[in-house]
C-alpha cells in the first residue's frame, strides 16, 4: 500500500509539472498581447537564440554578434546584461527581436561558450 501511495504521488507530480516544463522549452515564440484591444499595426517581437562572436558595434555602448556559419552580423543592446565583459568571446544570447529590421536585438540573457573567438 505504501508503494502504491508513493507511485500515485509521483504520477500526480509529473502530471502537474509537464505543462510547466513544456512552457520553459518554448524559446522561439511570439509574446502574446496582454491587451485584446491592442492596435494591430503595432510591431510584434520574437524571442531568438543566437550564437557567435561578440564584438564592438558602431557606437560606444553598441555591440554586434558575428555568426561565422552564415556570415551574418546582428546589432545588440541590453539594459541588464553585461555585454562589455564578454567582448571577443563566443557567446550564446537570448534576445528580443522586433519586426523593425533597423532595431537592434535586445539581449535578455547571455552564456559564454568560449573565452575567445579564435575557434572560427
Amino acid at each position: 500500500m505504501k508503494k502504491l501511495f508513493q507511485f500515485l504521488t509521483l504520477a500526480a507530480a509529473m502530471v502537474v509539472s509537464l505543462p510547466v516544463m513544456g512552457r520553459a522549452q518554448d524559446i522561439s515564440r511570439t509574446p502574446q498581447p496582454s491587451d485584446p484591444d491592442r492596435n494591430s499595426s503595432a510591431t510584434e517581437a520574437t524571442i531568438v537564440v543566437l550564437s557567435g562572436c561578440l564584438g564592438q558595434g558602431s557606437g560606444a555602448h553598441e555591440y554586434s554578434l558575428h555568426q561565422a556559419d552564415t556570415v551574418t552580423s546582428w546589432e545588440l543592446k541590453s539594459d541588464g546584461v553585461n555585454l562589455a565583459g564578454h567582448m571577443n568571446q563566443m557567446v550564446v544570447i537570448t534576445a528580443v527581436k522586433s519586426d523593425n529590421p533597423y532595431t537592434p536585438l535586445k539581449v535578455i540573457a547571455l552564456r559564454m561558450e568560449s573565452s575567445s573567438c579564435n575557434s572560427w
